[in-house]
């Protein structure tokens, strides 16, 4: 950015290959292998993601947008089997009629939370959902539940789950492959296989607030201040 731009960084996302920064409210500017491009929406852009390829895009009234690219074992646009790459912001057209106030990016899969704390998935889910989903998907392990938080990687997942009557009674989730201690489950803490989505029962009493993950580690935060760790 030019110094005679001016411009205001609202936030920044950046990935292994691509990355974005939220200027204002309305204007998105996005980088990677096509160089860097300016997409301007007509309402407020609240929170931007990115991974691997790809990015997501939530605005003001709810609407999710992708764009990038994906695999067809990782349909990570959640735009359909048929896509393989997206040059500007599409609207996620099977997220209709659902007011989206949350999304996040991992590697292989995308999600995203509505305004009910109903989670969505899509992509790879690495033992989330039973097969590779090409639309978002309800996240049905965690149906009937108060999400607050998604957080994706490589191979693994993490969901910060209301349990009790405020934000503050929580638990944390985790789904995906065990390799490293990833998933924060001493009884398999080394398998090659996905794993259903459980609840991590040693945070249970912890009052989590945030959780964040990569590629080789997670972490969350309590209203303590404390930060928990584990994995590689």
């Amino acid at each position: 950015l030019g110094e005679e731009e001016m411009a205001v960084v609202r936030s920044l996302t950046v990935a292994e290959t691509v990355g974005a920064t939220r200027e204002r409210n309305t204007t998105l500017l996005s980088w990677g292998k096509d160089g860097i491009q300016t997409f301007s929406f007509s309402e407020n852009v609240l929170q931007v993601s990115a991974k691997g390829h790809h990015f997501a895009l939530l605005t003001a009234n709810g609407k999710v947008y992708t764009w990038g690219r994906q695999k067809k074992d990782a349909p990570v646009l959640g735009l359909g089997p048929t896509v393989r790459e997206v040059r500007s912001p599409t609207l996620v057209q099977s997220l209709q009629g659902h007011f989206m106030i949350k999304i996040a990016c991992g590697l292989v899969t995308s999600g995203a939370i509505d305004i009910r704390n109903r989670a969505y998935l899509w992509g790879d889910t690495f033992g989330a959902q039973s097969q590779i989903a090409f639309f978002p998907e309800e996240f049905r392990a965690l149906r009937g539940r108060r999400v607050l938080q998604l957080a994706l990687s490589h191979k693994h997942g993490l969901a910060l789950v209301q349990s009790g009557a405020t934000h503050e009674d929580t638990q944390v989730w985790s789904w995906g492959f065990a390799v490293d201690g990833m998933l924060g489950h001493p009884n398999f803490s080394n398998t090659y296989e996905p794993q259903d989505p459980c609840s991590i029962h040693e945070l249970d009493d912890e009052n989590v607030v945030h959780v964040d993950t990569s590629d080789t580690h997670c972490c969350v935060c309590t209203t303590r201040g404390e930060l928990w760790a584990w994995g590689k």
